[in-house]
C-alpha cells in the first residue's frame, strides 16, 4: 500500500444553524514496515506514527466508514494547555469602570495588586467596595494602620476560590480570604434572602451588588460597604477584654468609736457643745476657784 494522505474537515454550526467550515486537519496514512499494518499520524511535521488500524467497526457505503485504531492520534500541541484567559484580566481597569476607583488605587499604591494577579491563574474572587462606600461617615482612618495591617485589609477583600453568585447563595461554610493566616481568621460568612446575597464581616454586613467579571476561575463583585475585619477594627472597649481589677487601699477606719443611734437618743448632751460654767453668786468668794485672777475680775466687774 502506497503512502496516501487523506484530508478531513471539521464542520460546526454557526448561530443561524448553517454549516460552515471552521477548521480542518490532515491525517497522514501509511503502511508500516513492521507487521504490514496501516498506521496513522498527523500530517504536521514531526508527528509520531503511533496509531495503527485494528478493525472495521461500521461502513455505510459512500458516506461513513468507522474503523478502530489501537491508540489516539496525537496532534502536536493539542494537549498543551492554552494560556489562561484570566491571565489577561485587567483588574484595575474593570474596577475603575465599575465605580471602584478608590479601591483600585489602594491596590496599586500598596502593591497588593501583584498578589491579586498572581492568583488569577488559580482561583480568585474579589469583593470590591464602591467609591461611595469609602465616603461613609463611620469609615475609619486607614492611615492609622501599619503597612502590614493595610495589606491584610486589602487581602481581606479577596478569596483564593471561585464562587459565582449562584454558588455564593448556597454557601454555608465560612469563606477564607487571602488575609487568613495563623494569627487571625479573617473569614467571611454569607446569608441569602431571595436573590440578595450579604457578606457578614467583622463590623457590619455588606451586600453583594453586581458582578463586574465572572469567568472561571475569576469572579469580581462590587459590594455596598467596605469590608472591615474585626481583627483590625473591632477595638471598642465594650468588646475588648475586661482589664484586670486594680486593688485600691481601703480607707483607714476612725479610731474613735462612732456613737450609735441609740446612744445619741439616750445622751443628747453628748453631741451638744459643753454648757457654760455656772455663775458664782456675788458674795460667795469661797466658791470661786483659788488662784484664778480672771474669774475674780469678771465677778468684780459684774458686781460693780
Amino acid at each position: 500500500m502506497d503512502n496516501v494522505t487523506y484530508k478531513y474537515v471539521i464542520y460546526t454550526k454557526d448561530v443561524d444553524g448553517e454549516e460552515e467550515e471552521e477548521k480542518y486537519g490532515i491525517i497522514h496514512t501509511e503502511l508500516r514496515n513492521v507487521g504490514g499494518k496501516v498506521g496513522f499520524r498527523s500530517a504536521i511535521p514531526g508527528s509520531k506514527l503511533d496509531s495503527s488500524y485494528t478493525k472495521s467497526v461500521k461502513q455505510i457505503p459512500y458516506n461513513i466508514s468507522i474503523i478502530e485504531i489501537n491508540t489516539p492520534i496525537i496532534v502536536p500541541g493539542i494537549l498543551t494547555a492554552p494560556a489562561s484567559l484570566s491571565s489577561g484580566v485587567n483588574i484595575t481597569g474593570l474596577l475603575e469602570k465599575a465605580g471602584c476607583k478608590t479601591f483600585a488605587s489602594l491596590l496599586t499604591n500598596s502593591g497588593v495588586l501583584k498578589t491579586y494577579k498572581s492568583a488569577l491563574d488559580k482561583w480568585l474572587i474579589v469583593f470590591a467596595p464602591s467609591d461611595e462606600a469609602f465616603k461613609a461617615e463611620s469609615f475609619p482612618d486607614l492611615s492609622k494602620l501599619t503597612n502590614a495591617e493595610q495589606v491584610s485589609f486589602l487581602e481581606y477583600h479577596t478569596s483564593p476560590d471561585y464562587k459565582p453568585k449562584g454558588t455564593l447563595k448556597t454557601t454555608k461554610d465560612p469563606i477564607s480570604t487571602l488575609a487568613t493566616n495563623g494569627t487571625g481568621k479573617y473569614d467571611l460568612t454569607v446569608t441569602t434572602i431571595d436573590d440578595s446575597v450579604t457578606l457578614h464581616i467583622g463590623i457590619g454586613p455588606s451586600r453583594v451588588a453586581e458582578a463586574v467579571f465572572d469567568s472561571p476561575p475569576v469572579a469580581i463583585f462590587t459590594v455596598d460597604n467596605v469590608l472591615l475585619p474585626s481583627e483590625l477594627f473591632d477595638k471598642s472597649p465594650s468588646l475588648a477584654p475586661a482589664p484586670e481589677p486594680v486593688s485600691s487601699p481601703l480607707p483607714t477606719p476612725s479610731l474613735s468609736p462612732s456613737p450609735s443611734p441609740m446612744s445619741e437618743k439616750l445622751s443628747p448632751l453628748a453631741a451638744s457643745p459643753p454648757a457654760p460654767p455656772t455663775s458664782t453668786p456675788v458674795g460667795s468668794p469661797a466658791d470661786a476657784p483659788a488662784g484664778s485672777s480672771e474669774n475674780s475680775t469678771l465677778v468684780n466687774a459684774a458686781g460693780t
